[in-house]
């Protein structure tokens, strides 16, 4: 017999009373035909399923397959064998004495070996217990007790719990009291027992963690009193623990039914719902209904699957995964195929219970899966609909995708491997980017047209004003439901209830706010070490910002902070700013004192309370519980509940800019965001710009055309209201406000500078460093006082660093070199030794750009490598080079690579450093930088941070400019040898024109060295002070003294001008002679 044959046969299977042996039989051997690779023990344990899934469905043996959870497999066959014998015998089992001396005849206890009772009846062991979260038909008389585990102190015990459904309270024994060395209370507690006689009795000092039915939860006032158990927990306790208790004997007169997860109203329509609709409710985790209609068709971009890299689960999990499957192909969620188009990675993931769940990788499908844009409610707009209600109950779907039935077309499309065996997927599957989306548009098909419901994927709201409706409106959704066969979880399902937990959040009859467990979950973050952390707790904050009033404003520093930082920089520990622990701090108290909004109320008006500042803008959308709220008197605050918040931060005018600009721009942002709730009904808008009026009905200014037309389109009512009574919504404004009046704060800010920009970039002095630093104070929306006070004290840090002082020498007058107008024109190469370490360096004379690598013996073969990996895989071919007369470079493979590659080569005076000052000069900033680095970490190995030392090198900026070597390089396409060989010019990259061309262009004219002095103790000479200082402007190749160049530092642009023009800043107020070098004195 095949698997397929043998699976299809055993779902038609159903167990003979009368030929129970031939039946057992046929179904031991279709359950090991259909799990061939299962060892012999999991095959048992899959007989063992099957039989008691058998016994469920026949009613004479319904009570067997339920006590039958704890027998072994040949237990089962035996009692089994038992029961049918019975039957068939014709005994009536209601007649007590015929059936105890009938089955003293035939019975045989499995524990103790002795005929005339059975192993639950055994009064010679230990009873098994019976683990279940639903405890059904439990009398007074039965002695079923519960293992669970209590934790005092730190101390943990097993303890064997009696689930009393007659006491409220909860009762320990005392020989459990003394072995645990637990503490009684001084004063004894009043009571009374079930017969109502009064009793006094101790209680436990310390609280009792009990761990039940898989849920940790505290016990206190629990009582000492001689018991047969260890534990014994009331109604108080089991409700906590989600379990439900169906009596058989009547409680009262009206013979209702108790619960003990929840008021007598949820017992009662849940007991309702499971006699009504048997079938729309799971009796376990894999009893899940096949729903009517199919899910729309997985339609896929590329009949082609990309191709991805196969892995399998770990063996330790496959036992488990293969019982999984079993359980996934007996409810008919996969089949055998053979014919799948895709087969996933299985992944498989531990839960918090132990168990394991089959995951399948699905991202290399979705990438061609044509996606499905049917749209969910969203949160928001899910709780801007709910209005005030009575009663709320919400339902949960049990594995929501496995109950939609893919197309006859998408069966043979997605599937899985597990060892030998191939699975379709028959149902839709967890992991496909459209699921979401088809479950979505099932779920409004089938409750389409049912008012008060509310839904999102598997969880499914209902809100009514009435207790009677309410429960219609219950039956109504599971009726329609039922008719879909779609099954819902009864045990996460809540009914008749004031407050319940929906989509992460509490819903209560007046509003909304965060859950407890939320808050909780938020404060673990309090102290967070690294950027992933912070960047979790910013997610979890977002997540319900919009119940805290200035959210937006509470996270601007955060956001610079964490900025684009990459996943695998986010793991290191860093060491927060305090501004930033600042924010963590200031969220935290937020959500715990979030107090949440209320519901909207359709038929009241709404009040916007805003005020803005130059850093942002806070509003609160307000309604009143009064029907007249603005009379006489003014605004009545007391009856004023908040209904939504908004916040949000913005950048500052480059010019100053009235404050009514910024209130205007407040007002109608928060308008916009508010549109879907207020258009069309009454607003008043409160402010305490008392000039907003007039300009909203006056205005001529274009700066407030943009924001007046918007607000305008609301028809606002514009009341004035004194600052003193806008304090909420002035403080969300100002949140964020930063403000460094303080010399200590100026002082702080330069050495925060100092130590990124200075310290961390191998000490490099104010002028090749200020652009960026004042880049960054721009940026942060510092004053241009602020700023000067910085670098003043920028200047100090720098002029008195220990470092610094210690390594810097003193350098000789810059020389001159070759006018070059391109990248790579010209480079000059050479050798040294540092600490034992050879060092080959290169450098461009046109950006400056530095190139250094350690090499092993200084070899030639060595230096070429260095030239084809260094210089010419990276920025292309030098069109000259220059080096000193080295014999290395002279000759031998250098000369060889230089002639082949067309690359022209110059060479220095021998014994004469002063010919290759530029790489001797890169020298010695290469060495100092090492030094200076050496120093700061406390004589660490420069080898590693030589890579580092350098590209900090080449990010400094050229002094008056906001260019650099790495800036500058790659703005030219790359040279070849075909370019040296044509002598053909780079050609710049289009759109990378900057000062630089303008530079060149200068350096280009035909100009003498000009020196202008004053010799006066007054003047000016182009709004710079002029006295007593040499102003020289320098072209060392000019021979003719036609033109001058005169810079102009405040602009950072370069102008040309002629030499009459000299004549001209003589006569403004410089007086003295004008020295032109080689060209005599002129007056």
């Amino acid at each position: 017999m095949t698997k397929t044959e043998a699976e299809c046969e055993l779902m038609a299977f159903k167990l003979d009373q009368k030929n129970v042996e031939e039946s057992l039989k046929k179904l031991k051997n279709l359950v090991s035909a259909q799990n061939v690779h299962l060892s012999r023990k999991d095959k048992d344990d899959r007989i063992r399923y099957e039989i008691l899934r058998q016994l469920r469905e026949i009613p004479n043996l319904k009570n067997l397959g339920l006590i039958g959870r704890n027998f072994s497999l040949d237990e089962l066959e035996a009692e089994l064998k038992i029961e049918c014998k019975l039957r068939n015998l014709h005994i009536n089992k209601n007649n007590d004495e015929k059936k105890m001396v009938d089955k003293r005849k035939i019975k045989k206890c499995f524990g103790c070996q002795q005929p005339g009772h059975i192993k639950p009846d055994c009064p010679n062991i230990k009873k098994e217990e019976r683990i279940s979260n639903i405890i059904e038909e439990l009398d007074d008389s039965n002695e079923y007790t519960i293992d669970a585990s209590i934790m005092v102190n730190g101390l943990v015990k097993a303890v064997k719990v009696f689930p009393d459904s007659g006491s409220k309270i909860s009762c320990i024994n005392p020989k459990l009291v003394k072995e645990m060395g637990l503490t009684l209370s001084e004063k004894k507690r009043k009571g009374a027992l079930a017969d109502g006689s009064p009793i006094n009795v101790n209680t436990i000092r310390e609280p009792i963690e009990l761990t039940l039915n898989g849920k940790k939860i505290k016990m206190k006032d629990v009582w000492v009193l001689e018991i047969k158990h260890d534990l014994l927990i009331g109604t108080r306790t089991l409700c906590e623990c989600d379990f439900v208790i169906k009596w058989t004997k009547p409680i009262d007169d009206d013979k209702k039914m108790m619960t003990l997860c929840g008021e007598e109203q949820e017992v009662e329509l849940k007991c309702e719902i499971m006699e009504n609709f048997p079938d729309v409710w799971s009796k376990s985790d894999f009893d899940l209904g096949l729903c009517k209609f199919n899910s729309p068709d997985i339609d896929l971009s590329s009949e082609e699957i990309p191709e991805h890299k196969r892995y399998d689960p770990p063996l330790a999990m496959r036992n488990e995964l293969a019982n999984q499957v079993q359980m996934m192909l007996s409810t008919g969620i996969i089949k055998n195929s053979y014919k799948v188009k895709f087969v996933a990675n299985s992944i498989p993931v531990r839960k918090k219970d132990g168990s394991v769940r089959l995951c399948q990788d699905l991202r290399v499908l979705n990438k061609i899966v044509i996606k499905d844009r049917y749209q969910t409610m969203s949160v928001r707009s899910i709780f801007r609909d709910m209005e005030k209600f009575e009663f709320a109950s919400s339902i949960d779907i049990t594995k929501a995708y496995w109950q939609i039935p893919l197309s006859e077309k998408n069966k043979e499309l997605v599937g899985f491997r597990l060892g030998n065996e191939t699975y379709a997927f028959q149902t839709l599957m967890f992991g496909l980017c459209n699921a979401p989306s088809y479950f979505q548009r099932t779920m409004d098909e089938i409750l389409r047209g049912v008012t008060g419901v509310m839904i999102y994927l598997d969880d499914i709201l209902i809100l009514t004003k009435e207790g009677e409706n309410h429960k219609n409106k219950v039956m109504e959704v599971m009726s329609l439901l039922n008719a879909a066969n779609i099954k819902i979880n009864i045990k996460k399902s809540f009914f008749y209830r004031k407050e319940i937990d929906f989509l992460g959040f509490t819903i209560k009859p007046e509003g909304i706010t965060p859950r407890e467990k939320f808050v909780k979950a938020l404060e673990r973050y309090k102290n967070p070490d690294t950027i992933a952390s912070l960047r979790k707790l910013r997610g979890l904050f977002c997540f319900v910002q919009h119940l805290i009033p200035g959210a937006q404003l509470m996270t601007k520093e955060m956001n610079e902070y964490i900025g684009n930082t990459s996943k695998i920089e986010g793991k290191k520990k860093v060491i927060l700013p305090d501004s930033v622990k600042k924010e963590v701090e200031m969220i935290i108290e937020a959500v715990k004192k979030c107090t949440g909004v209320e519901f909207v109320k359709p038929d009241r008006g709404f009040f916007l309370y805003t005020d803005a500042s130059n850093k942002g803008v806070g509003s609160i959308l307000c309604q009143s519980n009064a029907e007249q709220n603005v009379g006489k008197r003014g605004i009545n605050k007391k009856s004023m509940v908040a209904v939504g918040y908004f916040s949000a931060t913005w950048n500052s005018y480059q010019r100053p800019a009235p404050a009514v600009l910024y209130e205007m721009k407040g007002i109608s942002y928060s308008l916009n965001h508010f549109r879907e709730i207020i258009w069309g009904r009454p607003v008043t808008v409160l402010t305490d710009h008392k000039n907003l009026i007039s300009l909203c009905e006056e205005s001529t200014d274009s700066r407030y055309d943009k924001y007046l037309f918007n607000i305008m389109s609301y028809g606002p009512r514009i009341i004035w209201l004194a600052g003193i009574e806008n304090e909420g919504a002035d403080s969300l404004s100002r949140i964020c406000t930063i403000s460094i009046n303080c010399k200590e704060d100026i002082a702080k800010i330069a050495h925060e500078i100092f130590e990124e920009y200075h310290t961390k970039r191998v000490h490099s002095c104010l002028s090749k460093i200020w652009l960026m630093c004042q880049d960054k104070l721009i940026g942060e929306g510092r004053t241009k006082r602020e700023i000067k006070a910085i670098c003043k004290k920028l200047r100090e840090l720098i002029s008195n660093c220990r470092i610094c002082l210690e390594e810097n020498t003193l350098r000789r007058c810059k020389p001159k070199f070759a006018d070059v107008e391109q990248p790579f024109d010209k480079i000059y190469i050479d050798m040294t030794e540092i600490d034992g370490k050879k060092i080959v360096a290169a450098i461009d004379a046109f950006p400056n750009l530095l190139i250094v690598q350690i090499i092993k013996s200084g070899t030639g073969e060595e230096v070429k490598q260095f030239l084809i990996t260094k210089i010419e895989c990276q920025y292309g071919l030098p069109k000259a080079m220059h080096s000193d007369n080295a014999k290395i470079f002279t000759g031998g493979v250098v000369k060889e690579y230089c002639e082949e590659k067309n690359i022209l080569q110059s060479f220095s005076e021998k014994y004469s450093h002063c010919t290759n000052q530029k790489i001797e000069r890169a020298f010695s900033t290469l060495q100092l930088a090492m030094r200076k680095v050496r120093k700061e970490s406390n004589n660490a190995c420069w080898i590693k941070k030589l890579p580092i030392i350098v590209h900090n090198i080449n990010s400094m900026k050229f002094k008056d400019e906001n260019y650099g070597p790495l800036d500058l390089i790659f703005t030219y396409h790359v040279r070849a040898d075909i370019d040296n060989k044509n002598n053909v010019s780079l050609r710049q990259k289009p759109g990378t024109e900057s000062y630089h061309q303008v530079q060149r262009k200068i350096n280009k004219l035909r100009t003498k060295q000009v020196v202008i002095k004053n010799t006066m103790k007054k003047g000016k000479l182009d709004n710079q002070n002029a006295m007593g200082k040499v102003i020289e402007i320098k072209n060392s190749e000019s021979d003719y003294p036609s033109m001058i160049v005169q810079t102009n530092m405040d602009r950072r642009c370069s102008q040309i001008a002629p030499l009459d023009k000299v004549r001209e800043v003589t006569d403004s107020g410089i007086t003295g002679p004008l020295k032109v070098s080689g060209g005599g004195e002129k007056n």
